[in-house]
């Protein structure tokens, strides 16, 4: 009778080695393609939890005007110490540092902090978002939001040419020094800049204002921004197809009131 021949230490062993080889490959391999997809999905939360950020500040300044026959809220006021139109919507959004936490977007690399100012002042508190420039100075044709003193108040919602197709509040950030005025893919944000009024500048005549506080592209790689709208909605905007190649005066412009 044959006895089997005994395997070797030696063979178990180097067949116990290419299964753990095996396994870190697989695991390389699942790693691959796990992560970016949990990223991607991470800044899909991050993107949605902004749109609600800003869908409720769009329903607050809309619930202001409701309540003040019309007015559309002062973007900022010198004769109330220059308050600005975040202090007038607390009342809406709520004073506690959670409820504060509407103005900060969570993909904002500066991590704007609202609750580090009291906005029941002057409203002047770090923020992800800001109005849409273009609007204030209500003493001029076709803008909409007091920016200066009583003399000049905010038009009422009446005056609002296409609600649903312009911009009232919008992702904002400001680039370091010698950003692109027509590139907003190559910006990179000067996190040192926080604290701001609240306005968003727009690419008037087809170029950016970077060094600004500006409409900023933080979602979809750096292409788009949140955008709330005078109707309440609020969708994603590209930097260059929505805004930069539909400047004022574009039958299909987002900022100007036309």
């Amino acid at each position: 009778m044959n006895t089997p021949c005994p395997i070797s230490p030696r063979l178990r062993r180097a067949f116990t080695l290419i299964e753990l080889l095996t396994v870190i490959a697989i695991i390389g391999i699942l790693a691959a393609i796990i992560i970016p997809t949990v990223g991607r999905v991470r800044e899909t939360a991050k993107t949605a939890h902004c749109a609600s950020n800003v869908r409720q500040i769009a329903q607050a300044c809309l619930l202001y005007a409701n309540e003040n026959r019309g007015r559309l809220i002062p973007m900022r006021n010198t004769d109330d110490a220059n308050r600005t139109w975040r202090a007038y919507i607390a009342p809406y959004v709520g004073t506690t540092k959670k409820a504060r936490g509407v103005f900060t977007c969570p993909s904002d690399p500066t991590n704007a902090d609202a609750a580090d100012t009291s906005m029941d002042v002057t409203g002047n508190v770090p923020s992800s978002y800001g109005l849409n420039s273009g609007t204030q100075y209500a003493s001029s044709p076709d803008r909409l939001h007091q920016y200066g003193d009583n003399r000049s108040p905010s038009r009422t919602l009446e005056a609002i040419k296409q609600p649903t197709r312009m911009i009232m509040i919008v992702d904002i950030g400001c680039a370091a020094s010698g950003a692109s005025s027509t590139n907003p893919s190559a910006w990179a944000v000067d996190t040192n800049k926080k604290s701001n009024l609240g306005y968003a500048k727009f690419p008037w005549g087809g170029s950016f204002s970077p060094t600004d506080w500006s409409v900023w592209p933080r979602h979809s790689s750096g292409k788009t921004a949140n955008a709330g709208f005078y109707d309440g909605h609020v969708r994603q905007v590209d930097l260059i197809k929505d805004l930069r190649d539909h400047a004022e005066g574009d039958p299909l412009c987002l900022f100007d009131n036309h």
